[in-house]
């Protein structure tokens, strides 16, 4: 385990304060700023995909919570101490209940592949903003926390398991592309935001398009990987599917036959 000095240098952004000439020394200070830059920098990735959710829905979160700098500071706090197994932002119902979720998961260190990034952004799903009545972001960790509680700036405390309602999911593609693979994502979202699409056109190698019935909207793009092996789209075919925004616009997760 990794001792209060490594975290305080983390804390405060300063190097390893021992004047060693020796080689080990060496290699080790450079081995522990490595650490302690990779932790603030995969916890500055997840408060960035956090925020973008919070702005685009408006949720309310930093005012509840304390600001993203808190947020991210107790992350990397987390992460320093290789206790952070995944961390879930929560959109819940006035009855208590998780209408969406995305739940980011920690792998460690990347393992080199190319990812893909279908939507060249956050996968932000399609929701009724007035089914939206509250949020919250919960964690969970290995059980070392109280090595470093003191150094947290957020106030954690235990919460209840809140029940989900029946629910569709696709991976953030995204998460994994800007973290190497380090980091996961999976959003979840309620059936009863699934939308009613109609295919329009269909070209080669899986690409589609579609009219969204409840959007009203032309041009939601479609790709085969994110529909059952056995479905097979053609112009005129009735199906249903998570609509999220993307900075390439609407496009379809989830997709299946209606």
């Amino acid at each position: 385990m990794r001792s209060f000095g490594l975290l305080d240098r983390f804390l405060r952004g300063t190097g390893d304060g021992l004047a060693s000439t020796t080689r080990q020394a060496t290699e080790r200070k450079k081995e522990n700023m490595t650490e302690q830059e990779n932790a603030r920098l995969q916890a500055s990735k997840i408060t960035g995909v956090i925020d973008f959710i919070e702005r685009s829905y408006r949720l309310g979160l930093w005012t509840t919570f304390g600001g993203k700098p808190v947020l991210e500071h107790d992350l990397g706090v987390m992460l320093a101490y290789e206790d952070l197994r995944q961390i879930c932002l929560q959109f819940l119902a006035a009855d208590k209940t998780v209408l969406s979720e995305l739940e980011i998961t920690i792998n460690g260190e990347s393992d080199g592949r190319k990812l893909r990034d279908s939507a060249n952004g956050v996968e932000l799903p399609l929701l009724d903003r007035r089914a939206v009545a509250d949020c919250r972001i919960t964690v969970q960790r290995n059980g070392n926390e109280d090595q470093y509680r003191h150094l947290l700036k957020g106030s954690w405390s235990r919460v209840e398991s809140l029940r989900r309602r029946p629910s569709g999911s696709y991976v953030s593609e995204h998460a994994a592309r800007i973290t190497g693979g380090r980091q996961t994502g999976i959003f979840r979202v309620a059936d009863e935001s699934r939308h009613r699409l109609v295919v329009t056109q269909t070209g080669t190698r899986g690409y589609a398009f579609a009219e969204d019935l409840d959007l009203g909207a032309q041009r939601v793009f479609i790709h085969s990987r994110f529909a059952p092996a056995e479905l097979r789209l053609h112009p005129g075919m009735h199906v249903t599917a998570l609509v999220i925004q993307t900075p390439r616009g609407l496009q379809a997760r989830n997709v299946q036959r209606a």
